[in-house]
């Protein structure tokens, strides 16, 4: 605990350490993120679909405000303050940790609550070459304000062919047609007041990428009839398993605990499962979908 509030409250942000360091960190993370198809491919996502808040890359850009040491220090004091800074552990008993809370931030300015606006849904399209030897990829999906839904969820584990257990070889994917070497993976993020979902799709060449593209689309008006019973009832009971699971690790629980803190409330397990059971064929079916679409191809210089 003493080194975590010793870098909330000493951190002296020294200009040669962030020229020296931060600096050259910053730009290395956000040249290899330009260099990678599906990290582009989610950053565009995000952009398209919030625009602002969410929809803010995560990588520095080159073009972007020249930021000083001083301007990491005053944005520094204004967010780490006791109103902004919030403690979540595991293992230790609430009384002991809140004397060490205490003891250990006691320092911290009260400072106030920092307002936000909520996240708004836009969407878009968007066709992006970058310097890349990695595969080709597309990314097709929706973005929605508020939370998860069960109906998502049950989506989501339809027409993802990921095995539910490590040990598994896999599962036959509701995604008929894919090339040889290309993979459509979904994608589901849920934020405190929005969620964007979608298929990520790579394969080696162009044209393995535009079969895949359509296969997927395919899959996606599929699914917008009715789910078929059988392939409902594993739906469910995977989204329930992902849902289940997903407390098992330390990613899992930090996501919870800040949704609760953000939020003010989290569903439990017990709720969260009663919701995706009550899920039917149909109400799946009704989500919208291809409301994004993107399409980067790779190349390089060579």
């Amino acid at each position: 605990m003493d080194v975590l509030s010793s870098l909330l409250t000493s951190t002296r942000f020294t200009p040669h350490e962030f020229a020296e360091s931060v600096l050259p960190s910053v730009q290395a993370e956000a040249t290899e993120a330009a260099h990678s198809p599906a990290i582009t491919a989610l950053d565009t996502a995000h952009a398209l679909a919030f625009r602002k808040g969410l929809g803010s890359s995560l990588f520095a850009s080159p073009a972007g405000p020249v930021i000083t040491s001083e301007d990491v220090k005053a944005f520094a004091s204004s967010v780490f303050t006791k109103s902004g800074v919030s403690v979540f552990s595991t293992g230790i008993e609430p009384s002991k940790l809140s004397k060490l809370v205490e003891k250990g931030l006691s320092t911290l300015s009260s400072g106030s609550a920092a307002s936000s606006v909520a996240s708004k849904y836009f969407g878009g399209e968007s066709r992006v070459l970058i310097d890349s030897h990695g595969p080709q990829t597309i990314f097709i999906g929706y973005g929605a304000p508020g939370p998860i839904t069960p109906e998502l969820s049950v989506l989501t584990a339809h027409l993802s062919a990921t095995p539910a257990v490590k040990w598994s070889d896999g599962e036959v994917s509701t995604i008929n047609n894919l090339p040889k070497g290309t993979t459509a993976q979904t994608v589901l993020l849920p934020y405190s007041d929005a969620t964007l979902f979608g298929l990520l799709v790579q394969a080696p060449d162009a044209e393995s990428v535009t079969q895949a593209g359509k296969a997927v689309v395919a899959a996606l008006k599929e699914a917008s009839g009715t789910i078929k019973p059988d392939a409902l009832k594993k739906a469910v009971a995977k989204a329930k398993f992902n849902a289940a699971t997903a407390l098992d690790t330390r990613e899992g629980l930090l996501d919870a605990a800040s949704l609760q803190i953000l939020t003010g409330s989290q569903p439990s397990i017990e709720s969260t499962f009663s919701g995706i059971e009550k899920v039917s064929g149909s109400a799946a079916s009704q989500v919208r979908t291809v409301c994004l679409f993107f399409f980067f191809p790779s190349f390089s210089n060579d």
